[in-house]
């Protein structure tokens, strides 16, 4: 099965059982300690709880750097206008069209 269609059938952020297992902390504001401490993005909803992104728990705990994954990756290659130009210089012998 596509790893979208899994992702899909889950919910978009970890469930409070999850955040529990995850930290090992069982109160809240252990876990937001434990977070901090280990360096974890999240938020803290309404009632205290941190919230975390489950795409992102996903990356960290493979190791990989959020921070880059979510952004766009430049393709490190630019055109040399310069070099193209010297090889393929422009005609100038174009006819022009009476108006």
């Amino acid at each position: 099965m596509n790893i979208l269609f899994q992702l899909a059938e889950k919910p978009e952020f970890l469930t409070s059982s999850e955040v529990e297992e995850l930290t090992g902390r069982q109160f809240p504001t252990s876990q937001i300690k434990w977070l901090k401490e280990n360096e974890w993005q999240f938020a803290v909803n309404a009632t205290g709880r941190p919230v975390i992104a489950r795409l992102y728990s996903q990356a960290k705990l493979c190791g990989i750097d959020p921070k880059t994954f979510f952004q766009p990756q430049k393709s490190g290659w630019e055109p040399d206008v310069e070099a193209f130009r010297k090889k393929y210089p422009p005609k100038n012998n174009r006819k022009k069209f009476a108006a």
